[in-house]
């Protein structure tokens, strides 16, 4: 419920076409407290990729939900997560952001792990006593950590859904993205790394919300421009699809026969790099059949997962994840994802078109900063209450990409999570054109 009040966070009235969202989920801390026991705390989160973890004994260290982890492949090839944190004083075990070890020595007191967590020496060990049982403090595993399709995800809760059940049919495609490689694919070297002070939930509507292009980004489409491409209306322009994958899950594409070929997300594609690619789309089709070859190479897409992932493709794809640091402050990740097969020449391309849109100084990431920032700075006028978040839900066509529905699909999980209501009926109050 809102705070102070018995209204509902979320008005939905299906019939006439509203969907609205009380504008104190992005500034209540109390409701922040609440996703993040109900969300962060037992949700699946994604943690990192396979290609991060090739060799035994490499590791990442990472900040997931305020948590400080790390995760490891050992000596059997099995990756495992496991809070950074000594059992003995409590220091933190890596503090390189990566790395490869055979064994793990905390720099407090030299107590030293292995690659499955096993408290394997201890200085003066004699001194703690008969009683001292090494087995108890083998390092502290998160309490699920499972992968798909080179995706690893853990979550912070002992039980519930499995991830195959959390993902649904948002796995296959992942598994669309991992076929993409002959080799598989590989994040890239290094990341992206900022903050924006805003409320986590408007980055990801953000994210899947074509309608802001036209205005928002007006610098980046008159660069396009002049680059000879531009960007189409999507009732004029290619044609896209918006699926919803249920669980908050969603995709959308946008189909376009030249899309991947042009790299028109920052610029045209140099002509000395278009056989390679060209060669590249033959030998997916001959792996993989048309139908998903057209996929992979002539469709833009977003995947979103609930609650805080966004797998963003272009010319090559970034991983974007973000966590709450404060009611009014997010702190963004993202990693550019891309075929471990591709030659140097294709690669710098690839990675000079990610950091042309999608980094923080990009055309895009850049002009989304700020507008979000502006919106939690307006936040504080609490007269202004409701943010509406309706568009295409009475259309008489199919769903396109500058409509609302995954922001929708969000906010329905959200609401399920978050703020369950007792009653289906209780939310579809007056819709008054004042303070609605």
């Amino acid at each position: 419920m809102v705070k102070g009040s018995t209204v509902h966070p979320i008005r939905r009235d299906d019939e006439r076409g509203i969907f609205a969202v009380h504008r104190s989920v992005y500034t209540d801390p109390e409701i922040q407290a609440r996703e993040q026991e109900r969300i962060f705390d037992r949700c699946w989160l994604y943690a990192a990729h396979v290609s991060e973890l090739k060799a035994p004994g490499d590791f990442i260290a990472r900040k997931i939900a305020n948590r400080r982890i790390f995760l490891v492949r050992g000596k059997d090839g099995a990756v495992r997560a496991f809070f950074n944190a000594c059992t003995h004083k409590g220091a933190m075990i890596c503090r390189e952001n990566k790395g490869s070890a055979k064994l793990f020595s905390c720099p407090y007191h030299a107590w030293t792990f292995d690659t499955s967590g096993t408290l394997m020496g201890v200085p003066d060990s004699e001194s703690f006593g008969p009683n001292f049982e090494r087995e108890e403090f083998n390092l502290n595993p998160v309490p699920r950590c499972d992968i798909s399709h080179g995706f690893i995800f853990v979550s912070f809760a002992s039980d519930g859904e499995s991830l195959p059940e959390h993902l649904g049919p948002a796995a296959e495609c992942l598994s669309l993205l991992e076929d993409n490689g002959s080799e598989g694919m590989q994040v890239a070297d290094g990341s992206f790394k900022y903050s924006i002070a805003a409320n986590w939930k408007l980055l990801l509507e953000n994210s899947n919300d074509a309608y802001h292009v036209p205005a928002t980004h007006r610098r980046y489409l008159d660069y396009l421009k002049e680059q000879g491409g531009g960007w189409a209306n999507p009732g004029e322009g290619p044609r896209t699809t918006v699926t919803p994958l249920g669980k908050g899950h969603c995709v959308f594409r946008l189909h376009d026969q030249t899309s991947k070929m042009t790299g028109n997300w920052g610029g045209s594609m140099p002509e000395s790099l278009r056989p390679g690619m060209e060669a590249r789309r033959a030998a997916l089709e001959a792996r993989h059949g048309k139908e998903r070859a057209d996929l992979m190479c002539d469709t833009f897409a977003i995947l979103q997962i609930f609650p805080n992932l966004l797998i963003l493709e272009s010319v090559s794809t970034i991983i974007r994840q973000f966590f709450p640091n404060g009611v009014g402050s997010l702190d963004v990740n993202s990693w550019a994802l891309m075929p471990s097969d591709l030659d140097e020449d294709d690669r710098a391309y690839a990675l000079r078109s990610v950091a042309a849109f999608w980094g923080p100084g990009g055309f895009g990431s850049a002009d989304d900063v700020d507008i979000l920032e502006s919106c939690q700075m307006a936040f504080t006028n609490r007269e202004a209450e409701w943010s509406l978040v309706s568009r295409g839900m009475l259309a008489d066509r199919p769903p396109r990409f500058d409509d609302d529905l995954a922001a929708r699909e969000f906010w329905k999980r959200w609401g399920e999570i978050v703020a369950p209501e007792p009653d289906s009926k209780s939310n579809l109050v007056p819709f008054a054109a004042r303070g609605a």
